[in-house]
């Protein structure tokens, strides 16, 4: 199990690390549409390596009690979404033009498996703690439905991106809230990934403000991308730490 978090903690730190370089490297282009093609394919490719990673300490865990392949496969999903977001042209054509929606439907099944790989851990803590759990539920809950509300929601987005997003941003909360409680209570690796938890807040925040709310600053891509590598590296790394 050493050597997979040895291995997981390098892939995650190489894929920071490149991901900056990249980042100073786009600093002259301005073109958000030529910021998009030049971009993509590496930004798909450093996801994939921490999918690689997730499946490597899945397996590093052997088959005992605390094995769970959901953190691997909620990535696996991630990577999907991350297609589709990344608007590659299959992506536009399967979506009737709305790769976005795909993104949407691809986080929403991540963040399900997320969600019960947290709760086989903590379900004890949560039942205990119900009256903190809740109040943590109902703050991540409104957080995004403001952030939606106010930031990301434009008059004319159809029917599939209103409801998805909605459902999106209550999967999301339910994941964060529990994440958040266990660091709260058991501290650990948990506050790794309710950190995790928290970044993919603000990712998600920021990419429904620029992809879907039209906003176009020359860190479009960079912010909400740099935010969401980090938060799945900590939750990879974190999930991989607690079967130690």
């Amino acid at each position: 199990m050493e050597h997979g978090l040895l291995f997981s903690g390098c892939a995650a730190f190489c894929v920071l690390f490149v991901f900056a370089i990249h980042w100073i490297y786009m600093l002259p282009v301005k073109d958000s549409a030529l910021r998009l093609k030049k971009s993509r394919i590496l930004y798909l490719s450093l996801s994939a390596v921490l999918v690689v990673s997730s499946f490597v300490l899945a397996a590093a865990a052997g088959t005992g009690p605390h094995t769970s392949f959901l953190i691997p496969a909620g990535c696996v999903f991630a990577l999907i979404g991350d297609w589709c977001n990344l608007q590659f042209p299959l992506a536009q054509r399967i979506t009737r033009n709305e790769p976005v929606f795909g993104g949407i439907v691809s986080f929403c099944i991540t963040q399900i498996c997320f969600l019960l790989a947290f709760r086989e851990r903590v379900s004890a803590l949560i039942d205990s703690r119900q009256g903190v759990f809740l109040v943590l539920l109902l703050f991540f809950l409104t957080l995004p439905l403001i952030v939606f509300i106010t930031r990301v929601f434009t008059k004319g987005m159809s029917r599939r991106i209103l409801l998805g997003s909605l459902l999106y941003g209550t999967l999301l909360g339910a994941m964060a809230a529990t994440a958040v409680c266990a660091a709260l209570f058991i501290r650990g690796p948990w506050l790794l990934i309710a950190s995790g938890a928290v970044l993919y807040l603000v990712s998600d925040a920021r990419l429904g403000m620029t992809t879907l709310h039209g906003y176009h600053p020359p860190n479009e891509f960079q912010i909400p991308w740099i935010t969401y590598l980090a938060a799945q590296a900590l939750i990879i790394n974190g999930f991989g730490l607690l079967s130690l």
